[in-house]
């Protein structure tokens, strides 16, 4: 949990510049660029390790690596937009806007996969041992 609240810390910086990007365009792109690169350098692994040891730990707890819980779809979801961020940060076609806008779907979706599981969870009439 520590591991992949840890990422999900790094995620939420570079989304939240990539969101900055998107309000100011004024900003220093180099300075800025550095800090979403510094984020994701250890925000993504963070994340990544977290939700292989939490299979490894469902693995051992309940005898399967996933259960398509709300939490691991979410988290799952979010994985999968910064790593498209990884993907196309380099790209020329991608620098820039379109670049802070998949940044800041990543950022929505961290949000919602740490604030909006719950009330998700809820809404779907799933007990919340399936959220946590």
């Amino acid at each position: 949990v520590s591991t992949t609240a840890a990422g999900y810390g790094g995620l939420l910086l570079a989304g939240s510049a990539g969101f900055l990007r998107l309000l100011r365009r004024d900003l220093a792109e180099a300075g800025l660029d550095a800090f979403i690169a510094r984020s994701l350098a250890w925000g993504y692994p963070l994340l990544t390790l977290g939700m292989t040891l939490g299979a490894v730990w469902g693995w051992t707890a309940w005898g399967r690596y996933w259960s398509w819980s709300v939490k691991e779809v979410l988290a799952l979801i979010t994985w999968g937009l910064f790593t498209l961020v990884l993907h196309t940060r380099r790209l020329q076609g991608w620098r820039g806007r379109p670049h802070a806008v998949v940044l800041t779907l990543g950022l929505f979706a961290v949000l919602v996969t740490l604030l909006g599981a719950e009330a998700l969870a809820r809404g779907l009439g799933v007990g919340m041992e399936y959220v946590f």
